[in-house]
């Protein structure tokens, strides 16, 4: 299952198997797609507007860091992964059936030089990846009335029709021990501007959602990244194609 990520093998064997269960197949994680309005439900639009989740959204990025720093990437790719599994019908894990690498980049970065990179073979609408951390399940973290922020920027690929816009879902997902479902999830949805528009700041507050699954904990957070989708059939004539996506600066706010 973990194809050659390494973050997992410095997991306990207790946080593996529970990653088995849950989030691999990203039935969780699937929080912002009653699609609706050209870049569906829970995609939000600008900053503060639409969405599924609280505040936030996409916007521009602010000088510095906003919070306290996650993830930086100064060095490495800081055990961050891609989820395998391909939980829903409707739509493609393009990493289920393809090796995508998570890479780190010494020369992209906001607001400093260090970035994780991904190349993603979209070829389709209804297409995605999830990136994403986990923490051990004996260090679960309490995000009651945080904010995650994430940057992100595309550079080259994807879909050159502003119609069809790439959509962040920016998550974060609690483990809630004796649960009918033990890893209910929260998420936000913003489409990410294309390639020349540099990095954008995505934002999801953990606390004051307006969807999330049953169950939902914000004191039990053990999961938390960023699912990526190619955007929507019915929106556009021109189908996406591979994107180069960077990921910097997730933090706390």
């Amino acid at each position: 299952m973990v194809r050659g990520f390494p973050a997992f093998a410095v997991l306990s064997g207790a946080a593996i198997l529970a990653i088995a269960g849950c989030a691999v197949d990203d039935r969780v994680l699937h929080l912002a797609d009653a699609a609706s309005g050209g870049v569906g439900a829970g995609s939000g639009g600008a900053a503060g507007t639409g969405g599924v989740l609280g505040t936030g959204g996409a916007g521009p990025v602010p000088e510095p860091i906003v919070g306290t720093p996650l993830a930086t990437f100064d060095s490495d790719i800081q055990g961050f992964t891609l989820d395998l599994g391909n939980g829903d019908a409707a739509e493609t894990n393009v990493a289920a059936s393809t090796f995508i690498p998570l890479t780190w980049d010494p020369s992209e970065g906001s607001p400093a030089p260090g970035a994780l990179k991904v190349t993603i073979p979209f070829t389709d609408f209804n297409q995605y990846i999830t990136i994403g951390k986990y923490f051990e399940l004996d260090a679960l973290q309490d995000w009651s009335n945080r904010t995650l922020h994430v940057r992100i920027m595309i550079t080259s690929g994807h879909n050159i029709d502003p119609n069809a816009p790439m959509i962040a879902n920016t998550f974060v997902q609690s483990f809630v021990s004796g649960a009918t479902d033990p890893y209910p999830g929260a998420g936000r949805g913003a489409p990410v501007q294309e390639t020349d528009s540099g990095w954008q700041e995505f934002t999801v507050n953990a606390a004051s959602a307006n969807y999330v699954q049953a169950g939902w904990d914000p004191t039990k957070v053990f999961h938390f990244g960023v699912q990526l989708k190619s955007g929507y059939t019915s929106l556009s004539p021109a189908k996406p194609t591979t994107a180069v996506v960077y990921f910097d600066s997730f933090s706390l706010e």
